[in-house]
């Protein structure tokens, strides 16, 4: 059974759930009662990321996959920022989670490959679709397509 994927909101959802993580980790905020839980959205906005991508990867016939695609570029991109800043510890809770860089640094190298892959997949797309907006019909059209014509003939 197929399933609709709205890429906009949920693409739009991570990008928030980034920011709200980056602030929490700019705040100085007590350790122990947030580590974990900023640990969790971390991994967990990681995994989202790589599945959104997974799915529009899948989805070979989607008619804004270039723009779903260009906003996941800059949602990965700042989510490999924010692992960077982690990692280098420019953050006031990032040595609460030294822990977990091993795995942190993981994800980043995973978003890093998926942002080469995703800018390299928009380049090749702008070469080679530069007729697909063209050959969709508009509203417009399709409303004249389907309004009946008046026979003059007879």
């Amino acid at each position: 059974m197929a399933t609709k994927i709205n890429y906009e909101n949920n693409i739009f959802y991570l990008q928030t759930l980034l920011k709200t993580t980056k602030t929490g980790l700019t705040l100085e905020i007590d350790a122990d009662y947030f580590r974990e839980k900023l640990a969790a959205d971390i991994f967990f906005l990681a995994s989202a990321l790589s599945a959104t991508y997974a799915s529009l990867k899948a989805n070979t016939h989607l008619i804004k996959k270039k723009s779903y695609l260009r906003s996941l570029l800059r949602t990965k991109r700042d989510f490999a920022e924010l692992a960077q800043n982690i990692l280098e510890r420019k953050l006031p809770l990032a040595s609460s989670l030294t822990a977990e860089f091993s795995r942190l640094k993981i994800c980043r190298a995973e978003q890093t490959r998926d942002i080469e892959e995703i800018k390299a997949h928009i380049e090749k797309r702008g070469q080679t679709d530069t007729t697909v907006e063209s050959e969709v019909i508009s509203s417009e059209e399709f409303r004249f397509l389907l309004t009946p014509t008046e026979d003059t003939g007879n």
